[in-house]
């Protein structure tokens, strides 16, 4: 009896206290504070980097240093399309791709925004600027959920798709490749039939996240994280390696890798090359991103 009333009075005296501390846990446990990405060790910013002993624009014994082994970063991203969000650096031609070229990029669109719905919410773009034209390269998203690239002459756009949904507040992967002949775009663990643009395209002048000047494109309204550019074409199987290395994934060739803003916390440029990027106002930073990310 005076065990069962010593119950009664514990209840009473803590059951409040429990029932607080059991809605708080179901609350954390459907924010998602309980999933594994709340709890992952995360990269800090600048901890990874491609060191080449001999200096920028060198390929010799260049290799990854500190914590690159796949670990997710800490911060992504969000280039806003109300606040016209980009990061941009304009290279006046220097970089050179001969042999062609790859870009390869994590991004979760939203969508929305001040795009239109016929129009593309730029992810990446990349311009040439010979006389007469601006032919430039990008990926970016549409309302229908198509993921492409494109080739912009003055006259109009081309270039090979991949069918998918982009626009789904989930994380995906993109890659781009260009072999001088053709260019290919991979979404995720697929890719398109390679198409043959209408220029091509042997330097850079100009390389921008989150904002293109070719018709109907309009400001991202996304996060990014873990932008790649090689200069080389990467294989079917390089990039689909660079997809299963998840977002916190280093280069495949940190030989090649002519740029890469991993994007965790700033726009700098971890490839050893010191193409750090310029980032506006209307480009954030956040540490709460792992909830919406699942690894391949």
């Amino acid at each position: 009896m005076k065990k069962s009333q010593s119950a009664m009075e514990y209840l009473m005296t803590y059951g409040w206290a429990i029932l607080i501390i059991a809605v708080v846990l179901g609350i954390m446990f459907q924010l998602g504070l309980f999933g594994g990405g709340a709890f992952t060790t995360k990269r800090p910013p600048n901890s990874c980097e491609i060191v080449r002993p001999n200096g920028p624009g060198t390929s010799s014994y260049a290799n990854l240093e500190g914590e690159c082994n796949g670990i997710l970063p800490e911060y992504v991203a969000f280039v806003s399309n109300a606040l016209g969000g980009n990061i941009r650096i304009v290279t006046s031609g220097t970089f050179s791709f001969p042999n062609g070229f790859s870009v390869a990029l994590w991004f979760r669109s939203v969508g929305g925004g001040s795009c239109g719905v016929s129009e593309v919410g730029t992810l990446f773009s990349a311009t040439q600027l010979p006389t007469g034209s601006n032919p430039q390269f990008g990926v970016g998203t549409t309302s229908p959920a198509l993921m492409y690239s494109t080739t912009w002459n003055g006259l109009g756009n081309s270039g090979p798709s991949v069918a998918g949904t982009p626009i789904d507040g989930k994380w995906h992967f993109v890659a781009l490749t260009y072999n001088n002949v053709a260019s290919t775009l991979y979404f995720d663990g697929s890719n398109s039939v390679a198409s043959t643009p209408s220029y091509a395209f042997t330097t850079i002048n100009e390389i921008e996240i989150g904002y293109g000047t070719g018709q109907n494109w309009c400001s991202a309204n996304a996060s990014v994280a873990n932008l790649q550019l090689y200069n080389t074409s990467l294989t079917g199987a390089e990039a689909q390696a660079l997809w299963l290395e998840g977002v916190g994934g280093a280069p495949v060739y940190p030989t090649y890798a002519y740029l890469w803003w991993t994007l965790n916390g700033n726009a700098n440029d971890h490839s050893g090359n010191d193409y750090n990027g310029q980032a506006n106002s209307g480009v954030s930073y956040s540490s709460t991103w792992t909830s919406q990310y699942t690894a391949p």
